[in-house]
């Protein structure tokens, strides 16, 4: 069985690459933190990667979600629980 860090990480693959922009994840259960981790690169030209510490700019992280179709889970959208 695949743990929630495989699940995750398989997801995100795409993105976490030197040459790729990427995203700064976090995922929440009962109000704390249980996942977090920066994928891809903040900073193409200058080789800074993307941490869950990386402060990104409001507009962008939204272009991301809507480009890609990623949103948050809520009435009948699956969690990576699958539930």
């Amino acid at each position: 069985m695949e743990s929630l860090t495989e699940k995750i990480d398989e997801i995100f693959a795409e993105w976490d690459k030197p040459d790729s922009p990427g995203c700064a994840l976090a995922v929440m259960k009962d109000g704390e933190i249980i996942y977090k981790k920066g994928y891809g690169m903040a900073n193409l030209e200058y080789d800074i990667p993307i941490t869950p510490e990386t402060i990104l700019s409001y507009g962008v992280g939204i272009q991301a979600v809507h480009r890609h179709g990623h949103r948050p889970a809520g009435p009948g959208r699956k969690t990576i629980s699958g539930r």
